[in-house]
């Protein structure tokens, strides 16, 4: 199989961690987001780099101590992928396995937990298949072939970030995928054969030695906020318990100091206008969920320093 030099990761589903990496044996280094679920960090035996792609990095400047950087978010984790290495400065940027179409039939590549067919999904029986799911479009080749709604998304993201970037050449060697504009058409052999010699090597050396090195984040600070965190944490438990006129202006505070560690469903229940029974359910699961996690991330912080 491919042995990569980093993989990323951003997916907060617990399918993403027992598909992915649940059992994993892996030594490269892994990129990941807050979002992503946390028994990925917990358990990928591998170094570990920290990214931000939502605005919790304004929050991460003041608790750590340093400016960690953010990475542009898109509708897929390709795409902030995208904007990693180009920040990296790699160039030219060859994108392979970006087909964004049922390419051949199939909805995944093969060897992968979701692969399958476009019949299989629908047992076969594509009249099963909503109309607008499966849209005729052109690939980069200029063969016809099958795509969705959701991939045209993606591909309409890929356009714009490509088309805003200035000096930076992006080859697409899907070959086979859709056309995306901005990109030039280029096999993956010939790209590989051009532009992936042994000279790639202490390139790709350094990148390890920058994603494995030590953080330089203030331990104590983050400490610090942890438990400010927690403290919020814990009040909200408190408060998600009661009922009365003022309860929603009580939870504010706390509340917004913890969007971004496990209670952003229900801040989007309050700006949906959910009932109160439900907010005050979503917070307590929520906040006992949180609260463990606090508890030994603070634990192993303090008994590091």
């Amino acid at each position: 199989g491919i042995q990569p030099d980093l993989a990323m990761v951003f997916d907060g589903g617990s399918y993403n961690f027992l598909n992915h990496f649940e059992g994993l044996q892996a030594n490269v280094p892994l990129v990941l987001d807050l979002i992503a679920h946390h028994k990925i960090a917990e358990e990928y035996c591998g170094p570990k780099a920290l990214m931000t792609i939502w605005p919790s990095n304004d929050v991460l400047k003041g608790a750590l101590g340093c400016d960690i950087g953010s990475i542009a978010i898109g509708p897929s984790v390709a795409s902030s992928a995208l904007d990693f290495v180009v920040k990296l400065g790699a160039r030219p940027v060859i994108l392979a396995g970006l087909d964004l179409a049922y390419t051949n039939g199939r909805t995944h590549a093969a060897g992968t937990h979701a692969a399958s067919t476009v019949d299989a999904r629908y047992n076969y029986d594509l009249s099963r298949l909503p109309a607008q799911e499966l849209l005729g479009a052109i690939a980069a080749d200029g063969s016809a072939v099958k795509t969705s709604p959701s991939m045209l998304t993606f591909r309409h993201w890929f356009e714009e970030y490509i088309g805003r970037l200035q000096n930076v050449r992006i080859i697409n060697s899907s070959e086979g995928g859709l056309a995306i504009a901005g990109t030039e058409t280029m096999d993956l052999e010939s790209a590989l054969g051009e532009f992936c010699g042994p000279d790639r090597r202490e390139q790709l050396q350094a990148l390890r030695t920058v994603l494995t090195q030590p953080p330089a984040y203030n331990i104590a600070a983050l400490s610090k906020y942890l438990r400010a965190v927690r403290l919020a944490c814990r009040q909200l438990r408190m408060q998600s318990r009661k009922s009365g006129i003022n309860w929603a202006v009580e939870i504010q505070k706390p509340l917004h100091a913890l969007i971004g560690f496990g209670l952003q469903i229900a801040w989007d229940y309050i700006q949906l206008g959910a009932g109160e029974d439900v907010i005050r359910m979503e917070i307590e699961r929520a906040a006992n969920y949180t609260l463990p996690l606090l508890d030994e991330t603070i634990d192993c912080l303090e008994a590091g320093s």
